[in-house]
């Protein structure tokens, strides 16, 4: 480029950068900025003095005094256009910033490069594939509501994620009912389930325990409006009761049979949680309702005040975690030491609060044998079925 057009490119960029800027900013077409730019009257390179001179000359019209001058001023507006194009090309290019690194991180599955050998260069570049991160859907029986459930336990996932180097996520169902037949397809990896729960899935589809809550029996109760004419086992004959659900163990078999075998005949009725329970108790729409201390306990202070204990049941082993067949032996083997870890250290607050729990503790098959030993045959359609 020749010194009097380079001259001419810089007095314009002096002289419209702000007017650039703005049509930039407007998001204008590259060739509508070229043209109103460009086309704009160009500036005399002797404008490069008086700027220095403080002069306001910018403005002037400079007439063409000749041929040969016509050609220079004609020359400069091609070129000075030209210019502006890839002025403009390099501005966008600048607002929208450099494509961000990715960092050399197992993450993100890019990884420095090493030798064969010590001191020599790899013969060609290579790539591993990110890893993927196993995935657990875990399964919570849904004492209380599905939004409550996720709430409370995401805690619980959020640490079991962190020790295992997996993505929990926490999963429940509608009704108890649903989340027995999700048990029974295996549609989770891992669960939380009732103690009679566990000795059906147990046999189908194959769930093993490794789990259950630390220094924690699990025993039945039922509970009254307070204020009610109810005062002992015997009132309630006759009575409408709640449980949540036919197989829910502790708060529905366990409380029926002994209400059975006391020959106490009552009208039962299922409300799909124990939440549902409680509240139904209170607002007067059942005599009385099964529950177990757990829920009880985790209940709103709103309901609870409003209700009283009225018989409370022998205690059993409470519910399992247990985990699908389909986990490998290295990932239970992972699982198990997450458990181990957890117990030996102090109790995490933020974890077990909104669950109600002591801690963690292991478990094994046996530990629910006192379960088995009741002969209960309220699920045994499900596995005749399947």
């Amino acid at each position: 480029v020749q010194d009097s057009n380079l001259s001419a490119f810089e007095d314009l960029l002096h002289l419209h950068g702000s007017r650039l800027r703005a049509f930039v900013a407007m998001k204008l077409p590259i060739p509508h900025l070229v043209d109103e730019i460009a086309l704009s009257p160009p500036a005399h390179p002797q404008t490069r003095q008086d700027r220095r001179l403080g002069k306001k000359s910018l403005n002037k019209q400079i007439p063409i005094t000749n041929e040969k001058e016509g050609q220079m001023r004609r020359m400069t507006g091609v070129w000075a256009r030209i210019a502006v194009g890839l002025f403009v090309a390099f501005w966008v290019g600048c607002e929208s910033g450099p494509p961000a690194e990715v960092p050399s991180t197992p993450e993100s599955g890019v990884q420095e490069e090493v030798p064969a050998n010590p001191g020599e260069a790899p013969e060609a570049e290579q790539k591993e594939a990110p890893a993927e991160v196993r995935e657990i859907r875990f399964g919570v029986v849904p004492q209380q509501a599905p939004s409550q459930i996720l709430r409370n336990w995401k805690g619980f996932a959020k640490e079991m994620s962190k020790r295992t180097g997996w993505k929990w996520t926490v999963k429940t169902a509608p009704s108890i009912p649903e989340f027995e037949e999700r048990c029974l397809n295996g549609q989770y990896d891992i669960a939380y389930m009732n103690p009679y729960h566990y000795t059906v899935f147990a046999q189908q589809p194959g769930y093993k325990a490794f789990a259950r809550q630390k220094n924690k029996q699990i025993k039945g109760i039922l509970v009254v409006r307070k204020g009610s004419p109810v005062e002992t086992i015997a009132d309630l004959e006759d009575a409408r009761v709640a449980f949540p659900s036919p197989a829910a163990f502790a708060a529905s078999v366990v409380t029926r049979t002994y209400l059975r075998n006391e020959g106490i005949p009552v009208e039962v009725n299922y409300a799909n949680s124990h939440d549902s329970v409680y509240t139904n108790v209170a607002n007067e729409i059942h005599e009385a309702g099964g529950g177990v201390m757990r829920t009880w306990n985790a209940t709103s202070a709103e309901v609870r005040d409003q209700l009283e204990i009225l018989w409370t049941s022998p205690t059993y082993t409470p519910h399992a975690f247990a985990y699908h067949p389909r986990l490998t032996d290295e990932e239970v083997k992972t699982l198990k030491k997450a458990v181990s870890n957890l117990e030996a250290e102090p109790r995490d607050s933020e974890v077990f609060d909104p669950i109600q729990f002591n801690g963690l503790t292991a478990g094994q098959d046996g530990d629910w044998d006192d379960v088995r030993a009741l002969k209960i045959t309220e699920l045994d359609h499900l596995l005749e079925e399947k």
